[in-house]
């Protein structure tokens, strides 16, 4: 899960997939995270959610959610380099949109 993560993050941030096609992922990919066993995981994501619920609240500019990703896959270790902080708000999609993706 890391590596698809990862990857979709850098596409994003790359302006290879749009916002929209990260969230249409991303959100049904990681509903049911806090099942996960691995906590480093479960980190990053709720920290992932953060970000954009701070973008759709208007706290964050797109480019500055790029940065924000941007600078924790930059880390050595990105997984452990998310600020501890929790979510405020879960950004929701009503999409049917799949995207195919391997666990």
């Amino acid at each position: 899960m890391r590596a698809i993560i990862s990857t979709l993050v850098r596409r994003y941030v790359a302006g290879d997939i749009s916002l929209r096609d990260f969230q249409d992922w991303f959100i049904p990919a990681t509903w049911d995270v806090a099942k996960c066993p691995d906590k480093e995981i479960v980190k990053a994501v709720r920290n992932i959610q953060l970000s954009l619920a701070e973008f759709s609240s208007g706290d964050l500019t797109e480019a500055q959610l790029k940065n924000d990703l941007a600078a924790h896959l930059s880390a050595p270790r990105p997984w452990l380099r998310f600020q501890d902080r929790e979510p405020r708000l879960v950004v929701t999609s009503a999409s049917t949109k799949t995207v195919p993706v391997r666990v």
